[in-house]
């Protein structure tokens, strides 16, 4: 490419050529970091030999509110008149 500036050489021949092995490396990074996690997480029983991020992991997950069994609680004490018109258990439809 005869007189193209630095740019667009860079961004005609070179970036579409870096991709591919951009994109290999990308996968290959996601696969090793999961695979980090992953098994950690299978070989471990115990806190005390757990590595860093399967044990944030964990007390995260440990730390959080079940939505769904709030929603159902919330729900049952509903009285039965007043079911929402979709739902085919009991009560008139009011709408």
């Amino acid at each position: 490419m005869d007189g193209a500036s630095e740019w667009t050489i860079l961004r005609a021949i070179v970036f579409p050529l870096a991709a591919p092995g951009m994109a290999t490396l990308a996968i290959f990074t996601l696969i090793g970091a999961w695979n980090d996690f992953l098994w950690p997480l299978i070989v471990t029983d115990s806190d005390s030999v757990r590595t860093l991020p399967v044990g944030l992991a964990l007390l995260a997950r440990r730390n959080t509110v079940v939505w769904g069994r709030q929603w159902q609680a919330r729900c049952s004490r509903w009285p039965r008149w007043w079911s929402p018109s979709w739902s085919s258990s009991g009560g008139s439809s009011r709408g």
